[in-house]
């Protein structure tokens, strides 16, 4: 079976990740500084639109400060990819995904190191991620820990595990951050090309600033006008709409698409019609 980034998408978390944004591109998300017992309510959503809470006890830990660089930093690299914008929030209170350091949650087995918890109530929707502090300090497995919070972000984000298999010793970490598997050279921290693909593919491009990044060479990649008048670029994950672009920037040049692309393809269309 050979791994694409159309199977790391999770309809169903996307979904949820759309009712939380209503139409926004802004995340914000909460970074917990407690250490305390406590109870988080569950809301599930079941049939005829009932709400029913089941309390999860935790015991919370303080984000260490190098813990929360890392969170931050994390969502600062995947602002600048994809069409999503990230704002960190200083309290719960409307957040949109809630992070929590834990030593114990009554919902984890003697194996479990995170979860990210779709929540749902009549007063809008979000993710709680719990993650485990493990202390392994052995090399290999030292950043088990990162390799946690990047895997459950991922969820909240749309990724689902690899074919909803994450066991499956085809793949580790270095193919995909949602496998449970350990890559050789040890736990990855950061989303593979699969990942960054599916991410993509879910929200789009980062483009606020009318330009696109792109990581190969401009000659790696075709262009095509439709027939009502839309110029598209292809890419590893298809056809992506390029019309209202003003720049795309590629690792050996930068390319206006009104000039160089749009202007061509009239041009073109003045000669003879293809």
């Amino acid at each position: 079976m050979i791994l694409t980034y159309e199977a790391l998408i999770g309809d169903s978390l996307v979904q949820h990740t759309k009712l939380t944004l209503l139409n926004e591109e802004t995340l914000s998300y909460y970074i917990d500084p407690t250490q305390v017992w406590t109870y988080l309510s569950r809301y599930p959503v079941l049939q005829y639109g009932t709400i029913q809470t089941d309390d999860i006890q935790i015991f919370t830990l303080t984000h260490e400060e190098n813990e929360k660089n890392f969170i931050r930093n994390t969502f600062n690299k995947l602002d600048n990819i994809i069409d999503l914008d990230f704002k960190e929030m200083s309290h719960n209170n409307g957040s949109m995904l809630d992070i929590y350091k834990v030593n114990y949650s009554s919902t984890f087995d003697e194996d479990h190191l995170g979860q990210a918890i779709s929540q749902r109530s009549e007063y809008g929707s979000w993710w709680e991620i719990l993650w485990k502090k493990t202390n392994i300090i052995d090399t290999i497995n030292s950043n088990i820990d990162l390799n946690t919070i990047v895997h459950e972000i991922g969820h909240c984000l749309g990724l689902s595990h690899p074919f909803n298999d994450p066991n499956n010793r085809e793949w580790d970490s270095s193919d995909t951050v949602m496998s449970y598997n350990r890559s050789p050279n040890g736990w990855d921290t950061w989303f593979s090309e699969h990942d960054i693909n599916a991410l993509i593919r879910i929200w789009g491009r980062e483009n606020d600033l009318g330009e696109i990044n792109y990581d190969k060479k401009s000659s790696s990649y075709d262009f095509k006008k439709t027939n009502d008048n839309k110029y598209m670029i292809h890419t590893e994950i298809g056809l992506e709409n390029i019309t209202e672009i003003k720049t795309l920037s590629f690792s050996d040049k930068s390319i206006n698409v009104k000039e160089e692309i749009i202007g061509l393809f009239d041009l073109l269309d003045g000669v003879d019609t293809i």
